[in-house]
């Protein structure tokens, strides 16, 4: 039976100085949550998962399909699946993101190994 968790309740990986990330899913869907100080961002990457983003706080500088986005707290993102993209937290504050993939990264599974618990 799957049992409710917080994210104070689950491990986090170090990728590297300045970001970390965390993930919880589902049968067909995975949540990630990563925190990253200014400048630490992403280098542009794709994958077939289609990803939906929502910023908790700071301020994200999001590429996509050749445009540049400045994402705020409360705003949310869609990136289909296959298309290249990347960021970085931009300001003076860390960047809380959580991503929301469907269907779920098995590239990220490591993250979830908790969750066999369950």
């Amino acid at each position: 039976m799957p049992k409710p968790r917080t994210w104070d309740d689950i491990p986090a990986e170090t990728v590297n100085p300045g970001h970390s990330r965390q993930a919880f899913r589902g049968d067909n869907v995975m949540v990630v949550r990563n925190v990253a100080d200014p400048g630490v961002g992403v280098e542009m990457h794709s994958h077939p998962n289609e990803q939906l983003v929502y910023i908790v706080r700071g301020q994200l500088e999001m590429h996509c399909l050749g445009e540049v986005h400045i994402l705020g707290p409360g705003s949310l993102y869609h990136i289909p699946g296959g298309v290249a993209h990347g960021g970085a937290p931009v300001g003076d504050e860390s960047c809380e993101i959580i991503d929301i993939f469907s269907p779920v990264r098995e590239d990220f599974s490591h993250l979830v190994e908790y969750q066999d618990e369950d």
